[in-house]
């Protein structure tokens, strides 16, 4: 584990409804070859939080390299208004 993780992870305790904590728990993820987990983390994050454009962009990549064409499609499709 890298040392700048448990940071993360005490920042994701701390507040755990902030999007962007995790958003860097799945940055790490993509960095560390972990693209399953960086895509769970990202769908919950645009679930919950559709207009961070970051990790929309973050899920699109990472769809591109885990999903199918129909998964980024969808993907896209529900992209917020201006997120192009």
């Amino acid at each position: 584990m890298d040392a700048k993780l448990p940071f993360v992870l005490r920042c994701i305790e701390a507040a755990p409804t902030d999007p962007l904590p995790r958003l860097l728990e799945a940055k790490w993820a993509i960095h560390d070859q972990k693209l399953g987990d960086a895509r769970n983390i990202l769908e919950e994050i645009v679930r919950v939080h559709p207009t961070v454009v970051d990790a929309q962009a973050a899920l699109g990549l990472t769809l591109l390299e885990t999903g199918t064409a129909e998964e980024v499609v969808t993907w896209h499709e529900q992209l917020p208004e201006g997120s192009e």
